[in-house]
Order: C-alpha cells, then sequence, then structure tokens
C-alpha cells in the first residue's frame, strides 16, 4: 500500500479453471453461510415449541441490539477519527511513523480477552473507578478497531500527493482548511469504508463485551451468548437473524449516506 504501488492487472482464467473456481466459491458459501443462515431460520420459525412468538421475542432482543449499535457509532467515530493523523504519520515515513507502526502492530497482536483483562485489573482501582460502565468498554472498543481502521487508511492517504496541500496553501487556504476542502473530499470513501467495518464489526464484539459490560446493558454478542448458555436456542436463533437483518439494513443506509456525501463534495457547484 502506498502512493507508487499501481493496481494488479485482472487475471482472466480458462474456463475450466474460472468453473472449478466458481464452484469452490458457492461451496464454500453454501457450507458457511448458507447452511447456518438456513438453519437459524429453521429453528427461528418453523416448528411449533414453548418459545415466545417472534414479536415478542424481538421486543426482548432490541434494547441489545439498540446498545451494541449506540457503542457501535461512537467507537466507529472514534477510531475513524484517531486513525486517520495515524495513517498520516505512517504515510510520512518518520520517526514517528516507526513509532505508530509497532505500536499498532504490537496492538493487533494483543487478544480482545487480554486487553479486557487487564482493563477490569487497571480500572476497577479506587483511583479509576471506571470499570461496569460504558465509557470503559467504549474505551475498550477503540482500541480494539484502531489498528485496522489505521491500515484500511494508511493506502488512500499514502496516495495523497503531498504538492495538493502546498498548492492550496499557496492559493490562501490554511492548514486545516487544506486539510478539510482538499485532503478530506478525497478521502470521504476511504474514511467511510473503514468507519462502516468499524462499527459492524464493534456490534458483535464479544471477548470484551464479555467482560466490561454494564450491568444490565448486555450488548448483542453477549445476549447471543446468554441465549445459548441457556439452551434457549430458539432465542438465540431469532436474535441472529434479527441483528443480520437490522445490521444489514444499517449498512446499506450509511453506504448510501457517504456515497451521497461523496458526491455533494465533488460537485463543484
Amino acid at each position: 500500500m502506498g502512493a507508487r504501488h499501481r493496481p494488479a492487472p485482472p487475471l482472466t482464467l480458462p474456463p475450466a479453471q474460472a468453473l472449478a473456481h466458481a464452484v469452490g466459491v458457492a461451496g464454500l458459501g453454501l457450507l458457511a453461510l448458507g447452511v447456518p443462515l438456513l438453519s437459524a431460520a429453521s429453528l427461528a420459525f418453523g416448528g411449533i415449541g414453548h418459545g415466545e412468538g417472534f414479536a415478542r421475542s424481538a421486543a426482548q432482543l432490541l434494547p441489545a441490539f439498540g446498545y451494541s449499535l449506540r457503542m457501535a457509532l461512537l467507537a466507529a467515530t472514534a477510531a475513524t477519527a484517531l486513525a486517520w493523523p495515524m495513517a498520516r504519520a505512517l504515510a510520512a515515513g518518520s520517526r514517528l511513523g516507526r513509532a505508530v507502526d509497532l505500536g499498532l502492530t504490537a496492538a493487533m497482536a494483543l487478544p480482545g480477552i487480554v486487553l479486557a483483562a487487564a482493563y477490569v485489573q487497571m480500572y476497577n482501582l479506587s483511583i479509576t473507578p471506571w470499570y461496569g460502565g460504558s465509557a470503559l468498554l467504549a474505551m475498550a472498543y477503540v482500541a480494539l478497531a484502531l489498528p485496522a481502521a489505521t491500515r484500511m487508511l494508511q493506502g488512500p492517504v499514502a496516495q495523497l500527493h503531498g504538492s495538493l496541500g502546498e498548492a492550496a496553501r499557496v492559493h490562501g487556504l490554511s492548514r486545516l482548511q487544506a486539510l478539510l476542502r482538499v485532503e478530506w473530499p478525497l478521502l470521504t470513501p476511504a474514511l467511510g469504508a473503514a468507519w462502516l467495518m468499524t462499527a459492524l464489526h464493534v456490534a458483535f464484539e464479544l471477548p470484551a463485551s464479555q467482560l466490561l459490560y454494564p450491568a444490565g446493558h448486555a450488548p448483542l454478542a453477549v445476549a447471543l451468548l446468554n441465549a445459548a448458555s441457556g439452551f434457549q436456542l430458539r432465542l438465540q436463533a431469532r436474535l441472529q437473524l434479527l441483528g443480520i437483518a437490522l445490521l444489514l439494513g444499517f449498512a446499506a443506509l450509511a453506504r448510501w449516506t457517504f456515497a451521497r456525501a461523496a458526491r455533494r463534495l465533488g460537485d463543484p457547484r
């Protein structure tokens, strides 16, 4: 990823290899996604059991989804805002950029459960009584999502030539104005993709959520695990389908919003 890298030319497979590739991808998708989704749908809607109706189950599950979505929006916004300057430091190749690179690599190698356990030990003291609140969970989400978001922005940021900012400064723009009026419109698609990826990842994050969530506010992944642990398989299946459907709708809305914002920023009028 960098300014000098050119996209690789597309590879055209022979018909036999293309057919084998398509069959392999279709088989993998069926086994990895299709069969579990069909099983969850069959369990959620089929048969006559002692579970509640889907509408009443959804009313129980919506608070967990709403809490996860609010935390995901907050964490994604904070992580993307922090990832932008860190990606600029990486692209600059300075000593600070090398230190940031080392720190991000170490953070990516740190499991979420280990980070959450360290938070419990550190922020459950009398001088730092943050354990059991949403702020600590949001901080863990940002720390876990920041490395991937920064790596996603590293390539697009590196492709912005330095002369763009210099030309903007020559034409009378301040450094902040050049950042907002030149760099921001060009990076809007990449920033939107990093923000959306972070939000969707945080919404289903489990290890840190399980250790740090506030009492009475179980996130989506924790509610799924609780339903499975209590052998409430029908409730778990309904939660899976509801979460997937709502997050897909949220992703479609977010992509449409970012695309419209990019068009408006690119409009010279």
